[in-house]
């Protein structure tokens, strides 16, 4: 069995000049942790998440993490120029999700029956969907998963299914970090191994 993924982060500098005011967040995760981020719009959420998985020049104090990285931003989806089959194999092959789990995935978050649509053809609910049934597919092992408003567009159904399956990825030793202003995620999803950051 894999060992669990975790995640120590401390003492975020953003190195864009437009972001050095914001907040950051020190966290201190181990696998089956999940890390809701709690701060007003505006406050700096969607940039640290930006900045622990590289997108958004940083320097740390400290940086370790164990596991592979999955990231959902706001506009995540499948490509407008591929049909969502296409692209849920591409990105399958390139992050270890078998074809029965990538199956399997599709058929709980319901979008199965979207496989021959092109990207452009869906919905924001469609899209969200396809991106986050990817982002918590089971893989060979446990991963660091950062979702950016992983309920944005999800339909209350999807709502629901997404804390069943954030559970299922930490019960499989995934580490998960989350920014969302859901009034379910937030009572659900208490505060783990952060504070912020002075």
């Amino acid at each position: 069995m894999s060992a669990g993924a975790a995640l120590t982060v401390a003492g975020c500098r953003h190195r864009a000049r437009w972001a050095r005011g914001l907040q950051t967040w020190d966290l201190r995760l181990a696998g089956g942790d999940i890390e809701l981020l709690e701060a007003p719009n505006g406050a700096g959420k969607s940039t640290f998440l930006r900045a622990i998985v590289g997108l958004q020049p940083a320097a740390w104090r400290t940086y370790r993490r164990s596991g592979a990285v999955r990231f959902v931003g706001p506009s995540a989806g499948p490509s407008p120029l591929l049909r969502v089959e296409e692209h849920l194999a591409l990105l399958a092959a390139r992050t270890g999700i078998d074809s029965d789990a990538l199956d399997r995935a599709t058929e709980r978050w319901q979008v199965d029956h979207l496989r021959r649509r092109f990207g452009d053809g869906l919905s924001a609910g469609e899209r969200r969907a396809v991106a986050v049934a990817l982002a918590l597919a089971p893989r060979r092992g446990p991963d660091v998963i950062v979702l950016d408003e992983p309920t944005l567009a999800l339909d209350e159904a999807r709502r629901a299914l997404l804390d069943d399956e954030l559970l299922a990825a930490a019960g499989r030793g995934s580490v998960l970090v989350l920014a969302d202003h859901d009034p379910g995620l937030r009572r659900r999803f208490g505060r783990s191994g952060s504070e912020a950051a002075p």
